[in-house]
C-alpha cells in the first residue's frame, strides 16, 4: 500500500522553495555601465558600476580616490564580486565623512514583510566578504518612508580571505513601508565612518538620525590605507531567522530585474536610433525644439521619467540629421514620458522641420541608456 506524506508548512517555510532573495544582482553578475569606475573627492563621488549596488563617499575633501570593479575573484559557487580599491588614501577620516556601498529595494516589493504591524517579519542578511583590513564594520538597514533605522555589525577576522557573514534582525512593528515605487528598504555596508555618523548604535528599529548612519562601525582602514581592498558577493536578504543557500538566478533573469532601474540600448555603428520629431511650431516650417518619439522597447521602467545616461551622451555628442542636414542639439534630451516614449529635444538651428524623421548619432563607442535608480 502506497503511503502519502503530508508536510504542514508555514508561509515562511514555503518561501524557501520560491524566489526568496529580495536583493537584485546579489551575485554581481550584471554590470551594464561597465566593469570599472573611478571615484574621487574632487570628482565623481557616487555612482553605479555593478548594477543595483551604489558606492559613495561624502565630505572627503582631502585626498581620497577609489575604484569600483566587477572582478572574477569570488568564493566557490560564484563567478564575480564587487571590489572597492583605495587608489589614493585619506590621511584621516574626518568626523563629517562616510564611505559606503548601498542597495535600495523598491517599497512595493516589501509589503509581505508586514512592517508597521505586530506581524512584522524577521529578516536575515547573508553575504560573502573579503578585505585586506580586518576589524568591525557597520551596516545600516534604513526605511525611507518612514525614516527609521536599524544598525548591525560584522567582523572581518582574516585579511584577504573570503568569509561568510549572516545577520538576523527583527521586523519593525512601528514603521509601515509605503506601498509605492520609491525607496522601501536600503542596506548600507560601511567602508569608513566619521564620528558624526556612528555615535548612536540602533540595536533595534527606531527613528533614524544621521548619528546612527553607521552605528557600531569601528574600522576605517580601507579608506586610510594605500591599495586597501574590500569585496562582496553572494548578497541575500530573506524572510526568517535562518540564512538559506544563495538563490542563484539565471543571467537573463537577473538582467531583466536590473533593467527596471537601468537599461542600455544597442546601436549599429554610429547610428543610435531613428526617431520621429513633432515640433512645437504651428504645424509647418522649421523648429528649434521638438517632442520626439523614440522607438525603443524594453522592460518596464520603475518611473515614467527616467534620466538619459550613457558614455559621453551630452548635447555636444548627440546630433540630429534631417534631410541630409546635421544639426547639433543645444541641450541634452530630457524624458517627458517613458510610457509614451516621448523626449524633449532642443536643436541648435532651425534645420529640422516639423513632422519629419530625424536621427540621433553618437561616436562609435557611445551607448544610450535610461536610469531610474532609487
Amino acid at each position: 500500500m502506497a503511503l502519502i506524506r503530508i508536510n504542514n508548512r508555514s508561509s515562511e517555510d514555503t518561501a524557501i522553495h520560491g524566489r526568496r532573495n529580495l536583493v537584485i544582482n546579489g551575485a554581481m553578475q550584471v554590470a551594464q555601465r561597465g566593469t570599472s569606475s573611478s571615484f574621487a573627492h574632487d570628482g565623481t563621488r557616487s555612482g553605479y558600476t555593478v548594477d543595483r549596488f551604489e558606492s559613495g563617499i561624502r565630505h572627503t575633501t582631502d585626498e581620497y580616490e577609489h575604484t569600483i570593479e566587477q572582478v572574477s575573484d569570488a568564493p566557490s559557487g560564484f563567478s564575480y564580486s564587487l571590489k572597492w580599491t583605495t587608489t589614493q588614501e585619506e590621511t584621516t577620516v574626518g568626523a563629517d565623512e562616510y564611505y559606503y556601498i548601498r542597495q535600495a529595494i523598491e517599497a512595493q516589493n516589501l509589503q509581505h514583510l508586514c512592517f508597521g504591524s505586530s506581524a512584522a517579519k524577521q529578516l536575515t542578511l547573508s553575504f560573502w566578504v573579503k578585505s585586506s583590513i580586518t576589524g568591525t564594520y557597520g551596516i545600516l538597514f534604513f526605511t525611507q518612508d518612514p525614516t527609521r533605522g536599524r544598525n548591525a555589525t560584522y567582523t572581518i577576522d582574516s585579511a584577504d580571505t573570503w568569509e561568510y557573514k549572516t545577520i538576523t534582525i527583527e521586523g519593525d512593528t512601528t514603521g509601515a513601508i509605503a506601498n509605492d515605487n520609491g525607496q522601501g528598504l536600503d542596506i548600507y555596508w560601511g567602508i569608513a565612518s566619521g564620528s558624526d555618523f556612528n555615535s548612536i548604535n540602533l540595536t533595534s528599529w527606531d527613528a533614524y538620525t544621521s548619528a546612527s548612519f553607521l552605528g557600531g562601525h569601528a574600522q576605517n582602514g580601507v579608506a586610510t590605507t594605500a591599495s586597501a581592498t574590500w569585496q562582496i558577493t553572494g548578497v541575500q536578504l530573506e524572510v526568517g531567522d535562518t540564512a538559506t543557500p544563495f538563490e542563484h538566478r539565471s543571467y537573463g533573469e537577473e538582467l531583466a530585474l536590473c533593467q527596471r532601474y537601468c537599461q542600455f540600448f544597442p546601436q549599429d555603428g554610429t547610428l543610435v536610433r531613428n526617431i520621429w520629431a513633432k515640433g512645437d511650431a504651428s504645424g509647418s516650417g522649421a523648429v528649434t525644439s521638438a517632442i520626439c518619439f523614440i522607438g525603443l522597447q524594453g522592460p518596464t521602467m520603475r518611473t515614467d521619467t527616467p534620466t538619459l545616461v550613457g558614455s559621453d551622451y551630452t548635447q555636444t555628442n548627440i546630433r540630429a540629421e534631417s534631410g541630409g542636414t546635421i544639426t547639433t542639439l543645444t541641450a541634452t534630451p530630457t524624458c517627458l514620458s517613458w510610457s509614451k516614449q516621448l523626449w524633449n529635444c532642443s536643436f541648435g538651428s532651425a534645420d529640422v522641420t516639423d513632422g519629419t524623421q530625424i536621427r540621433f548619432y553618437g561616436s562609435t563607442d557611445d551607448k544610450i541608456g535610461l536610469d531610474a535608480e532609487l
